[in-house]
């Protein structure tokens, strides 16, 4: 009947409604989460961008005030350093760009104790300026991973920078333990610390 036809029309048409309601709120949602992504992004890469050039500066102040030739070789050291993470970061975003083209990140097996201890040194090379302590605690035997070097290097120099540039008094340790079959890489320090709200 008439009747029933109109009313299968109505259910298809509230039907299609609904659908075209839930893929409008899916891209919706898509595209809010992209517009985080890249807030976090630019975030991100301002704090990469910042902490290097942060410590570049310092050590070109201490650099022109600094008469021992001990001491200036030690700056111009991390200076140095501070330049080759630049050039770490932006060759993070070229990987950035191939993992979005559908590449993938090489992991292979490394010896974290060599991973960690030119980090140390460097981080050394900033906490003796300061009269800052440097805790190191690395094991004697190799510890074996699989994982990208230079991804790992990045995030434990960025956690060593941050306990830098947020201590001024008191100590900063870098320890590598291994409990059963985990390696765990701890970075600890005697700064201001992270507020409570922004530890999530």
């Amino acid at each position: 009947t008439l009747q029933k036809q109109l009313a299968e029309e109505k259910s298809n048409i509230e039907k299609t409604v609904a659908e075209r309601t839930e893929e409008l709120r899916a891209a919706q949602e898509k595209l809010q989460a992209e517009d985080r992504m890249k807030q976090e992004f630019i975030a991100l890469s301002s704090h990469n961008l910042r902490t290097p050039l942060s410590v570049l500066k310092w050590s070109m102040e201490l650099l022109k005030k600094e008469p021992d030739e001990a001491t200036r070789s030690q700056l111009l050291l991390g200076m140095e350093s501070g330049i080759t993470h630049l050039d770490e970061f932006i060759k993070d975003i070229s990987t950035i760009n191939d993992l979005e083209a559908g590449g993938s990140i090489e992991a292979k097996a490394i010896n974290l104790v060599t991973v960690l201890e030119p980090l140390a040194a460097q981080t050394r090379t900033y906490t003796d300026p300061k009269q800052l302590a440097f805790d190191l605690q690395l094991p004697s035997r190799p510890v074996m991973v699989k994982a990208n070097e230079l991804w790992l290097q990045n995030c434990v120099r960025n956690l060593l920078n941050n306990a830098l540039k947020f201590t001024e008094h008191g100590s900063i340790g870098l320890t590598l333990e291994t409990t059963d079959s985990k390696a765990v890489i701890r970075v600890s320090d005697t700064g201001t610390g992270i507020r409570e709200e922004e530890i999530p």
